[in-house]
């Protein structure tokens, strides 16, 4: 019996074949240019309350999808049917769907020069064979560390999960590449209550090496500490104070940042800082690095969703926009030079002040500490956004108590502007890699 390896370099031999007979069909039915993606996934996961198993799943996904063009008309296909027949059949209803779409004279595969045809080991596959029992006893373990303890009601959910799989990429100019990967995932959510007042909270993990996952004792504390931290929440009294985004929500700033610089924004002229290339839009000291091909990260990828080569870049230097984020598609709406970013961005490192949250609450004085948001609401041409927050006031450098049933509101460049200073308080879990950020003032809508 073959191992997991073996196996896996079966079915990339198998799958890469695959794509090249599907290549090989779209040519012969006219198609000028096609590129193929297979995906497949096998898993299982566990969830646990109360200690009885409600669920186990195994899984074993797959997912093809083909894009071919024919005289700058592009047609596509996704199917999870692997047969000869089906590909043959999904073949001919992208062909036949590329009659129907309007000429592009953008459209098409990526230049052959920007494609990937290295081998570069990101070290992401350390898979494990589906074992239920095992995933059973980490929820289990899980659950267990929280029982008994003061203001956990009961627990909504203990999860664990393990998977892996190959995605495998291939296109009309004889690029085919295989990338394997793993992935193991642990996840707690509580039910806390006091006073009669209840609130939930949890804490997860999720790595590509079951060896590098958080241990349980660690994610049920966070868990728990998430879930107390929010009990006897109150609203504020509406106002205008300065706000410090906790490292679980500071990504989304860079999120939106690379949204609006997006090409696909940039090109159709809806972003809410269009033709920003070379302008200031930070404070002179941010700096925002990205790196896709740091090892063991879920967030590298050698090649983007074009085949296109990856490569580490500025995109902010000393506050200024270096780089648009851009595929192959909108890098010639732009006339500007292929980025590798089809799909979008991997890891951004993110520059900070090199001091801790609590040296931002003391800077603070008196203001809004937001740990969750909900519903966020941003106007992509104004950059007018509101969201409903939850959190903690703080009070003289110190937290004085939760609060929840906020909206903050206001425009994001002023917050681009504004940010006063970035604590290190790098939350590893998340893609954009930057601390709590304190920014001026901002509308606290609450009683």
């Amino acid at each position: 019996m073959l191992n997991i390896y073996e196996r896996t370099e079966k079915e990339r031999i198998d799958l890469e074949k695959t794509i090249e007979k599907i290549l090989s069909y779209a040519k012969k039915q006219g198609a000028d240019q096609a590129k193929v993606s297979i995906n497949k996934n096998t898993g299982i996961s566990a969830d646990i309350r109360a200690q009885s198993v409600e669920k186990v799943t195994f899984s074993k996904d797959r997912s093809l999808g083909i894009t071919v063009f024919c005289n700058h008309c592009s047609g596509s296909v996704a199917t999870t049917d692997l047969s000869d027949s089906a590909i043959y059949d999904a073949v001919d209803a992208a062909i036949a769907i590329s009659k129907h779409t309007e000429r592009d004279e953008f459209s098409g595969l990526a230049d052959k020069d920007d494609l990937y045809f290295d081998h570069i080991d990101l070290d992401r596959f350390h898979p494990k064979e589906p074992d239920p029992d095992l995933c059973i006893q980490r929820a289990m373990e899980l659950e267990k560390l929280t029982m008994g303890k003061p203001m956990i009601k009961q627990t909504i959910s203990s999860y664990t999960s393990s998977s892996y799989g190959q995605a495998v990429f291939g296109n009309s100019y004889g690029q085919i590449i295989s990338i394997p990967f793993s992935s193991f995932c642990s996840s707690l959510t509580l039910l806390g209550e006091k006073d009669g007042n209840m609130e939930t909270g949890g804490g997860y993990h999720i790595s590509c090496d079951s060896d590098d996952l958080w241990s349980t004792e660690k994610i049920a504390d966070e868990a728990i500490s998430d879930t107390v931290s929010k009990l006897g929440a109150r609203k504020v009294s509406t106002t205008t104070s300065p706000v410090i985004f906790d490292n679980t929500v500071a990504p989304s700033v860079f999120s939106i940042l690379c949204s609006a610089i997006s090409g696909n924004m940039q090109y159709k002229k809806i972003s809410f800082i269009n033709d920003c290339l070379g302008q200031q839009i930070f404070p002179s000291w941010i700096n925002v690095y990205e790196d896709p091909l740091i090892k063991k990260s879920l967030y590298s990828r050698s090649f983007d969703h074009d085949g296109v080569k990856t490569k580490p870049k500025h995109i902010i230097e000393n506050g200024i926009v270096k780089t648009y984020i851009l595929s192959a598609y909108t890098a010639r709406q732009l006339k500007m030079k292929n980025t590798g970013n089809a799909g979008g961005t991997c890891t951004l490192k993110i520059s900070n002040s090199g001091i801790s949250q609590e040296a931002l609450f003391n800077e603070m004085g008196t203001g809004l500490l937001v740990k969750e948001t909900m519903g966020m609401d941003i106007d992509p041409t104004t950059g007018d956004f509101s969201f409903g927050a939850e959190g903690q006031w703080i009070e003289n450098g110190q937290i004085a108590y939760p609060v929840h049933e906020i909206t903050v509101a206001g425009n994001i460049k002023d917050v681009f502007k504004n940010i006063v200073k970035i604590a290190n308080d790098i939350d590893p879990r998340f893609k954009n890699k930057v601390g709590s950020i304190l920014l001026g003032p901002l509308k606290i809508a609450g009683k």
